[in-house]
């Protein structure tokens, strides 16, 4: 079962942390818990991140299937523990399609922009701060809080330190990785760039691990708010290395199909 399309844009809502402190190895096991807040106060989604042994996997609460993040392999690979089936996406594929998928967005809000017309106008618009978003910015050092906004989107981000480098770029590189499958793999996903701008000031630009994250969209229809919670476990149950455990012998007898056949088997 795949995420729902409103809240792929935030799945991750962690930067790509290219170019951070040289990293000698994979990170001490690790976990962190993922609420995701709509108008109510109780989570509508809940979801984890838990990594063993250089290698993350990202389980979610509504979920059949379990992504695996294998930078040794330069590849994310999907289980699906009902169907009992694997595929793999190396990450140089996955960056292609991605490529692919925000030329086929601006050409679709450049269309817009030539019909002309108030209606077509304001939605080139709302469309070109999702897909090359120009925000501005301001960081509150004191709280470790980051403001960025642009005409149609106003993220609202907090922080906290996080002492171990290796941990914080492995967690941002998991997380952003994830984001952009979810956002290749469904077509009425929302660009992700305001996302990936965003929490790169966090965890590239100020070396901070997110705390909380709100965005506020404001596109056609009533305002769109969406708030994520994130709570580092910096270690892992016996119980949790038990479950890991479990989803990896299910990937060594799981049936390997192609990718595109394994979406076309996963679509509705």
């Amino acid at each position: 079962m795949r995420p729902a399309a409103s809240l792929i844009f935030v799945y991750a809502l962690v930067a790509q942390a290219r170019g951070d402190e040289p990293r000698p190895g994979p990170p001490a096991d690790f976990k962190v818990q993922i609420e995701n807040f709509g108008a109510r106060k109780e989570p509508v989604r809940r979801a984890e991140l838990i990594v063993r042994k250089g290698r993350a996997y990202w389980l979610m609460s509504d979920s059949n299937e379990v992504a695996v993040y294998e930078p040794a392999a330069g590849q994310i690979e999907l289980l699906d523990l009902e169907r009992m089936e694997r595929t793999d996406l190396p990450l140089k594929k996955l960056d292609e399609a991605l490529t692919r998928w925000r030329g086929v967005k601006l050409t679709a809000t450049d269309k817009l922009q030539r019909a002309g017309g108030r209606a077509n106008t304001l939605a080139a618009g709302m469309g070109r701060d999702l897909i090359e978003p120009k925000m501005e910015v301001t960081f509150d050092a004191a709280s470790n809080r980051l403001r960025m906004s642009n005409p149609s989107v106003d993220v609202d981000a907090t922080g906290e330190p996080e002492p171990d480098p290796v941990r914080r770029a492995f967690e941002a590189d998991s997380l952003a990785w994830f984001l952009k499958l979810e956002t290749i793999r469904n077509p009425e996903a929302l660009p992700p760039y305001c996302a990936l701008d965003a929490l790169r000031g966090l965890t590239r630009d100020r070396t901070l691990r997110p705390l909380e994250i709100t965005f506020l969209f404001r596109l056609a229809g009533p305002p769109l708010k969406v708030r994520w919670t994130y709570r580092l476990l910096p270690s892992l149950t016996a119980r949790e290395h038990a479950s890991v455990s479990k989803i990896d012998v299910a990937r060594e007898h799981a049936k390997f199909v192609r990718f595109d056949r394994y979406e076309e088997e996963d679509a509705p």
